[in-house]
């Protein structure tokens, strides 16, 4: 599909990057909820499972809106200059360096679930302050749960190989 407008390639680029970091925040709920699925999964029926996905489309909406305010931003910059590759190089690095931390914070929050019984919060750093051995803690926590950490490295993989760098023609270009 050739677009000529940069303009419209990069609003388009934009957008269809957005809807890839809802797939992606998607497939980590996915991944949250199987590391769960002993503390979850009795009170699941279908209809309750219809719920979740509604519920988890929300909460992505303003966490991807939350956590790209700045991206957005710059790729719908209403100056030229935004469409030189300095600049779209910029963006994405801010695109897959904020949604790599959300992907990485929601996988550990998927442990951490597990002792405390809810989600994390800002009280955790309240709860480790007086922690002395935190390196050791989430050393053991690596170890024991690698597949956490090799799903997030796919995750942010996937986020850098398929997104969409705007040109004068939509194509996909990996950097």
């Amino acid at each position: 599909m050739k677009i000529k407008s940069s303009i419209v390639a990069t609003c388009l680029a934009a957008y269809l990057n957005l809807a890839w970091a809802y797939v992606m925040y998607f497939v980590g709920r996915l991944v949250y909820a199987w590391e769960n699925w002993s503390v979850l999964g009795g009170n699941f029926t279908s209809g309750k499972w219809m719920d979740v996905l509604k519920g988890g489309c929300l909460f992505d909406t303003s966490a991807i809106m939350y956590t790209n305010a700045l991206y957005m931003l710059m790729m719908l910059f209403p100056l030229h200059y935004k469409e030189n590759k300095g600049w779209q190089r910029a963006a994405k690095c801010v695109f897959v360096g904020v949604n790599a931390l959300a992907i990485v914070i929601n996988l550990a929050d998927a442990v951490y679930f597990k002792y405390t019984g809810r989600r994390t919060t800002a009280t955790i750093f309240s709860e480790f302050s007086n922690e002395g051995n935190l390196g050791n803690v989430i050393g053991v926590e690596f170890l024991n749960h690698w597949y956490l950490v090799l799903a997030a490295v796919v995750l942010i993989m996937g986020l850098s190989k398929f997104y969409i760098m705007p040109t004068g023609s939509l194509k996909i270009k990996s950097m």
